[in-house]
């Protein structure tokens, strides 16, 4: 499961890279895709607070400028890339207890949870590219057979 999520950790990092990428070719970007790629910074900080017992500074629509958003994807990977690294396979079958935004408890498997921060960041990703269509010529491709041939990993 480690290697699983670190190479998830890595094409993640990759789609959002080029989601950036993307956007910052927008003199005028919209308002909408700029505040789910925020949405989807803020709520991988908060799922990482949550599996290491800690409360995140981030609301979940959290705005993060935009000459920030680099920086802070690369804290969200080395952050949860530590967390992987430092747990064994053996502790991501462990049950993490987290209040969500609204405060309601709830008890989830470390591996429920990472996978939901993929899928996630992935949902959000691709709502993001349907909303630069109007803006870009060359919509990023962020499929991650893309990645997995750019990188062979």
């Amino acid at each position: 499961m480690k290697a699983h999520f670190l190479k998830q950790l890595q094409f993640d990092y990759w789609a959002n890279s080029q989601l950036i990428s993307s956007m910052q070719e927008i003199q005028d970007l919209p308002e909408r895709p700029a505040a789910v790629f925020s949405h989807i910074m803020a709520a991988t900080h908060i799922w990482y607070s949550r599996l290491t017992d800690q409360v995140s500074p981030y609301a979940v629509w959290e705005s993060f400028d935009q000459s920030n958003w680099q920086d802070q994807l690369q804290l969200n990977y080395d952050l949860i890339k530590a967390y992987l690294e430092r747990n064994s396979e053996g502790n991501f079958n462990q049950i993490v207890t987290y209040k969500t935004s609204t405060g309601v408890s709830y008890n989830t498997s470390a591996i429920d949870i990472l996978s939901h921060v993929f899928w996630h960041s992935g949902y959000h990703q691709g709502q993001i590219v349907m909303q630069l269509k109007p803006y870009v010529q060359l919509l990023p491709d962020l499929n991650y057979i893309n990645f997995v041939r750019l990188n062979q990993v």
